[in-house]
């Protein structure tokens, strides 16, 4: 909550005369959602409520409040920074501030080259801004530049606050702008699970975090009072537990055949690097990275086997030898373009080892109902993939099925999608991936993750294989299905990926092994 206004530092340049108001479309906030707005009027907030219940219309209801008081001539001008921590979530929130609101807002995230700003530049594009929506860390570094401080700031909106832990920006912000300041704007958080642990947590675990949430936001928890209304429009999905047999099939001498290749792979790089002169450290570096990512491309050949089955994994290759030959254009090293020549050549004999294994034509045999049968019964295709096969096989062919598959890996996404693509039966489908939220080099571009999202929301994609890219506060409404392919790791990523279920009679399907009973217990709540 607002304390008094004492000076923290120079207050931002009067603003220009404001601008025409835009047109917008009317608030009409329902009443859990007029309790929760009132309830952070009267201190700082933390609001837990489920996913697509409508946090961001409370944030906004705040927003335009803090507004409406400058403009109204109450209080000094200041601004609005809605924090969240995706660029994802920062193209949404801006959406929503501009469709419901007049308010002038400005959108920064890290790619629309904030960095490079000059004060100047900064009171230009924020400064003289109504609120302002950001990923964190762009606050926190024009904090430590000195470019704003807390002293022009009224409220602090925290999206997905559970993150603010160990040294996330939005626990640097606190510690070292907010606390220590003699003007602290209002807080509000919002989440659909205070608690961001990973695996089971006992009470006294989940009273832990949550106390220790409040004292890093100086905030309080708010749940409301009647759900009621809320799970009327927000209604929870059917936990369904589907079980597979653990993959008891290990092709042990191909995965033999692979480490020996793997082996001699790793040597050649490694006499490349020792022939390269010891003075030239960046052609040093660039070798030992191609060791390093020539081990990760082998570890995730050996989960596909593991995981997944010989024919997807066979799939995880060509999508890898795809990758590599794309980046291997680009190279004008010479030691570069030779350990990347080493890849393709790894790749291709991994490719053949792994065909070796599966029977002639099995692309063909994939097309029938009997010969799909077939190679699960004799493990081309893991026991997990194939209750996947079978759980879409349920849908029938409704083309009003909107599924999200919760996977871990971005190669399992892509590689599953592939495979998923190919299966005749489902023809009536349109089965695409959406990965991000990483730094990884096989993460889609924002534009791209957008496109895709659209699509799933337009219905133009049934079936989204997904990384936790869509967990955190993604809209994608009407949502009849949601799978967990990997299990959730956090009570978080299960609040999160069970709330994007949000149609009415919608399920969430947790994929389960039958052995691990353990799973069963985690998951039943």
């Amino acid at each position: 909550m607002a304390m008094a206004d004492d000076d923290d530092g120079p207050l931002p340049p009067p603003p220009p005369p404001p601008p025409p108001r835009r047109p917008h479309r009317q608030l009409q906030p329902r009443r859990y959602q007029v309790e929760v707005f009132e309830a952070a009027l009267q201190g700082n907030t933390i609001a837990v409520l489920d996913t697509g219940s409508g946090k961001t219309m409370v944030a906004v209801l705040l927003a335009r409040h803090h507004v409406g008081r400058v403009r109204a001539g109450e209080v000094p001008r200041r601004i609005v920074f809605f924090l969240a921590p995706t660029v994802h979530l920062v193209h949404q929130q801006v959406e929503v501030i501009r469709e419901y609101t007049d308010l002038d807002a400005a959108e920064c995230y890290g790619a629309s080259g904030v960095g490079d700003w000059s004060t100047d530049r900064w009171n230009k594009e924020v400064g003289s801004k109504e609120i302002a929506v950001m990923t964190p860390q762009i606050l926190l570094d024009a904090l430590r530049h000195a470019f704003v401080t807390m002293s022009a700031v009224s409220l602090l909106i925290f999206d997905e606050c559970h993150r603010a832990c160990g040294n996330h920006p939005y626990t640097r912000i606190m510690k070292e702008f907010y606390l220590g300041s003699q003007w602290r704007p209002a807080v509000f958080g919002m989440t659909a699970s205070p608690v961001a642990t990973k695996g089971t947590c006992t009470v006294q675990d989940c009273e832990a975090h949550i106390g220790q949430l409040e004292l890093t936001l100086d905030a309080k928890v708010y749940i409301i009072k009647d759900r009621s209304e809320l799970e009327s429009f927000s209604p929870p999905a059917t936990i369904v537990h589907e079980y597979y047999d653990a993959y008891s099939i290990d092709f042990e001498d191909l995965k033999s055949k692979l480490q020996i290749l793997y082996e001699e792979y790793d040597a050649l790089l490694a006499s490349l690097q020792e022939s390269s002169p010891n003075k030239f450290e960046d052609t040093n570096n660039i070798l030992e990275t191609s060791r390093k990512t020539l081990f990760r491309y082998h570890e995730k050949i050996f989960y596909g086997l593991n995981y997944l089955g010989p024919i997807i994994t066979a799939e995880v290759v060509k999508i890898y030898n795809e990758s590599i030959k794309t980046l291997g254009d680009s190279e004008d090293c010479l030691f570069s373009k030779a350990s990347f020549s080493l890849h393709v050549a790894y790749f291709k004999e991994a490719l053949d080892l792994i065909e070796e294994v599966l029977p002639h034509g099995y692309g063909e045999l994939m097309k029938s109902e009997s010969g799909s049968a077939e190679l699960i019964k004799r493990g081309y295709i893991s026991s997990k993939v194939d209750a996947l096969i079978n759980i879409f096989k349920s849908f029938g062919s409704s083309n009003e099925v909107l599924c999200l598959i919760f996977v871990d890996r971005i190669m399992t996404a892509k590689a599953v999608e592939r495979f998923m693509r190919g299966i005749v039966s489902f023809s009536s489908f349109s089965i695409s991936y959406l990965t991000g939220g990483s730094t990884s080099k096989d993460s889609l571009s924002p534009a791209v993750q957008r496109y895709t999202l659209d699509l799933f929301r337009s219905g133009k994609v049934n079936l989204l294989f997904t990384t936790d890219v869509t967990e955190e506060g993604i809209d994608v409404p009407n949502c009849s299905c949601v799978i967990r392919f990997d299990l959730p790791r956090t009570v978080c990523s299960y609040v999160q990926s069970r709330g994007r279920a949000r149609r009415s009679s919608s399920n969430y399907v947790l994929m389960i092994e039958r052995e691990t009973w353990i799973s069963r217990n985690t998951y039943s709540a």
